[in-house]
């Protein structure tokens, strides 16, 4: 599904795994879906009379699978900057080993369960051409923010855009049946820190969410994040 969020900025929600596609001059994709999966976004380029040459940032908000899986694909295709938090970078560049990404005794049972199933769409290394920390601001949607928000992985990061009123969070939160909620723990490094993270998110002026699973929200986006919090 195809959800034009603002004007220029589309969700691309999936299955496998949320995209965002942001159409300036030259182009933003936030996150890639996982291995194979990029159907629906040469789709929606073509339908824009765009071209994956056109994307000029990549931007990776953290390393689990569904969302850098089609990266490599991406990247042969696009000449854009791929933009990832230091601390998930080495998992995207291949310099560290993909960690399980379920945690915990019951987690590690589970592991080896879907293993023989993740394994065949494990992502191939890609270079990470820019490193962020947080409070660096790229050049898109008249400043787009970096914001750190860790505890899903160390370096899960959140995109804000001020004067769209947008926040874009991949797996900081999540949208089941459009009921909003917090990352499950077994697939979190940290959920009370990843709980911090939202608490802090709360505090920004947004009427969108785009998330990295489940459908976007289009309006009252901030009331319904400190409403999962209770009213933080």
């Amino acid at each position: 599904m195809i959800t034009e969020v603002s004007p220029n900025v589309y969700q691309l929600t999936s299955l496998f795994g949320n995209m965002v596609l942001i159409v300036e001059d030259r182009l933003t994709l936030v996150d890639t879906g996982t291995r194979g999966k990029t159907g629906l976004l040469l789709k929606l380029l073509r339908r824009l009379g765009r071209s994956t040459k056109d994307i000029e940032y990549i931007v990776i908000t953290h390393y689990h699978l569904d969302h850098v899986g089609g990266l490599a694909k991406l990247r042969k295709l696009s000449p854009g900057k791929v933009v990832a938090h230091r601390s998930d970078a080495p998992y995207i560049n291949g310099e560290l080993p993909q960690p399980n990404p379920i945690k915990g005794i019951k987690g590690q049972i589970l592991g080896a369960i879907l293993w023989p199933w993740l394994f065949p769409i494990r992502p191939t290394p890609v270079a990470v051409d820019m490193v962020v920390e947080g409070g660096e601001k790229l050049p898109v949607l008249g400043g787009l923010e970096v914001i750190h928000t860790p505890g899903h992985t160390d370096g899960s990061i959140t995109l804000f855009a001020p004067e769209r009123h947008l926040l874009i969070t991949g797996d900081a939160l999540f949208n089941r049946s459009n009921r909003l909620s917090l990352p499950s723990e077994l697939f979190s490094r940290d959920a009370a820190q990843g709980r911090r993270s939202v608490e802090k998110l709360a505090q920004l002026d947004f009427e969108v969410l785009c998330l990295g699973h489940g459908l976007p929200i289009t309006k009252g986006a901030s009331v319904r994040v400190r409403q999962l919090l209770g009213g933080v």
